[in-house]
C-alpha cells in the first residue's frame, strides 16, 4: 500500500501545506481536520501545542516511482522471511502471513482495505 503522504517536524512546515490526516493532540483531540491547509497563525499554534510532526499530503509519485516503493517493500518482507523454512507444514502460518503481507503491500488504496 502507497499512501501519499509525508510527516513534516513542525518546524520545517510551511504554510500552503495540507493535512493528510485528522491531528490529534496528546489525548486523542482533534486539533486541525484533513485537509485544512496550513498558514502561519495556525503553524505557531501547533509550536504552542508541542506538536513536533504533522502529517502533510505528499506529491503525487510517478508511475516509476510507486513501482520502485512497492518492489522496495516486497524486498523488506522477502529480507524479514529469509530464514522461513518453506514446505514445512509446522512453518505453514509464516507462509500464510508472507502471502498476506505481499498482497497488501501491492494492494492498493486505503478504500481497498475498509478505510
Amino acid at each position: 500500500m502507497i499512501r501519499n503522504y509525508k510527516l513534516v517536524p513542525i518546524h520545517d512546515a510551511v504554510p500552503g501545506m495540507v493535512l493528510s490526516d485528522n491531528l490529534l493532540d496528546r489525548h486523542g483531540k482533534i486539533l486541525l481536520s484533513a485537509e485544512t491547509v496550513l498558514n502561519d497563525k495556525l503553524l505557531e499554534s501547533l509550536r504552542r501545542y508541542d506538536i513536533d510532526m504533522i502529517p502533510v499530503k505528499a506529491e503525487a509519485l510517478t508511475a516509476e516511482e510507486k513501482a520502485a516503493e512497492t518492489q522496495a517493500r516486497l524486498d523488506r518482507l522477502n529480507r524479514l522471511f529469509r530464514k522461513h523454512n518453506y514446505g514445512n507444514e509446522e512453518e505453514h502460518a509464516n507462509e500464510v502471513l508472507l502471502s498476506c503481507l505481499k498482497d497488501f503491500r501491492q494492494g492498493g488504496d486505503d478504500e481497498d482495505i475498509g478505510r
